[in-house]
């Protein structure tokens, strides 16, 4: 880096601490302690209170829905924590109904509220944060509106075949990735075959693909497609899928998928197969020789070790 980059970075370092400063500077105080806060909230009836409001929206009726939000919001006989704990919990009560119970205006109107009942931030105590997240409950709602309707997508996508289904998932945002593969629970063994053939193929090149193939190889308990995803695929989604093989598959078929982990795949995903098969494993003398001969590798050595 010669100076001048070396300048305009210590520059934009400069901006950037201005900036958060001023953030800091005007960052609303706490109104309320929490204790107090839950303590004002517990005054109303709140099931009785959100009761109606759900009545409303299983009725389809938005314009009604909306004048009664309304009118809780600025209900003068309630404390400002109970208004929005009531909020909160219609907007976080919406996940359990079918997806687009209630309309747009409806949603908009939740995602737009902005919580007035602010407490102490736990390590910034001067700051004050929302205690009663309307916003985040409501977007939280349609998260799982469309996890649910992708679910249901998934279902008929796996019925035509897997080339639908590799789109929809390609294409799709978190919240539709994870309702897809919800649906392979319920998938025929036929219908898992054909799609883990399709993933596998696509792995290498397409690594969002790798939880979807895990899955697959779990439902279907065939350790080979499962160790195929570990060697050949990769990120986040890759540690609660080996978390589900520790638990369905028996001594041998786990013995398997770590053993070629640990040959065949890469040293992130190496690790994470130790971490998660090993411990129920350290019985097999199989399993511990091969530990023990990894303890010096500078990669996995550390994993083995903890194993």
């Amino acid at each position: 880096m010669n100076l001048s980059h070396l300048f305009r970075f210590c520059a934009c370092i400069a901006l950037m601490c201005c900036q958060t400063a001023q953030a800091d500077s005007t960052f609303p105080a706490p109104n309320w302690t929490v204790q107090d806060a839950r303590a004002a909230a517990a005054l109303i009836d709140t099931p009785a209170a959100v009761g109606p409001l759900f009545e409303l929206a299983r009725a389809g009726r938005d314009d009604a829905l909306l004048e009664s939000l309304a009118a809780v919001a600025t209900r003068a006989a309630w404390t400002q924590p109970a208004r929005e704990h009531v909020l909160y919990t219609f907007a976080a009560g919406l996940a359990d109904l079918a997806p687009d119970t209630v309309g747009r205006k409806v949603m908009e109107w939740l995602l737009a509220y902005e919580s007035r009942t602010l407490v102490p931030h736990d390590h910034h105590p001067a700051a004050g944060v929302p205690l009663y997240r309307v916003s985040a409950a409501a977007a939280g709602s349609l998260n799982a509106w469309e996890r649910q309707a992708a679910a249901a997508d998934s279902a008929r996508l796996l019925q035509r075949g897997a080339p639908g289904w590799l789109e929809a998932y390609r294409s799709a945002g978190p919240a539709r990735r994870l309702g897809l593969m919800d649906a392979l629970d319920q998938a025929e063994p036929e219908q898992l075959s054909r799609l883990a053939d399709s993933l596998l193929e696509r792995l290498s090149a397409e690594p969002d693909f790798t939880p979807a193939a895990a899955r697959a190889g779990v439902l279907l308990r065939e350790p080979s497609i499962l160790g195929q995803a570990v060697a050949t695929g990769g990120g986040p989604g890759l540690a609660p899928e080996l978390r589900s093989a520790a638990r369905a598959f028996d001594e041998i078929e786990r013995a398997a998928v770590l053993q070629h982990a640990i040959t065949h795949a890469p040293p992130a995903n190496a690790s994470l197969a130790i971490a998660e098969l090993a411990p129920g494993l350290l019985h097999q003398p199989e399993v511990t020789e091969l530990l023990f001969a990894k303890l010096g590798d500078r990669q996995i050595g550390s994993a083995a070790a903890l194993a």
